[in-house]
């Protein structure tokens, strides 16, 4: 997602467009069990006990681990909606929660790296006769 978003961030820097990713946090919505996620017929049984009994013990620490869903939803507002994103030229950037800027991996940084994902997903999507516009 990073590479996107600075290949992104890159593309519109002459626009009043700010592109940033992030990470809401850890949110305490009570679906990490739920029989959703299980009900796929090539689960194994094992795996739901498992999974259910993990869930339970989440459920369980999650109030004292995790944020609540307001507060998961801090960080995606921030970013969406703060002026300083503006007043800080604020592009390409990734934002943890809540609304910290943290600094990405060397790899993410690589401006090759973004434009070759960004030109493998426009060729992937023009051979499957998606119209790629121009950024």
């Amino acid at each position: 997602m990073i590479l996107y978003t600075r290949e992104l961030a890159g593309r519109v820097s002459g626009r009043p467009i700010y592109v940033n990713a992030l990470n809401p946090g850890t949110v305490a919505t009570g679906i990490i069990h739920s029989r959703f996620l299980f009900d796929v017929d090539m689960v194994r049984s094992l795996f739901v006990s498992y999974a259910s009994i993990f869930g339970w013990f989440y459920d369980q620490l999650a109030p004292y681990i995790s944020l609540t869903p307001y507060g998961g939803a801090l960080t995606s507002l921030y970013v969406a909606t703060s002026p300083e994103i503006r007043n800080n030229n604020s592009r390409g950037r990734y934002y943890d929660a809540v609304a910290k800027i943290s600094d990405v991996h060397e790899f993410a940084k690589d401006e090759q790296r973004q434009k070759d994902l960004w030109k493998l997903s426009e060729s992937l999507l023009e051979e499957r006769g998606f119209k790629v516009p121009s950024i």
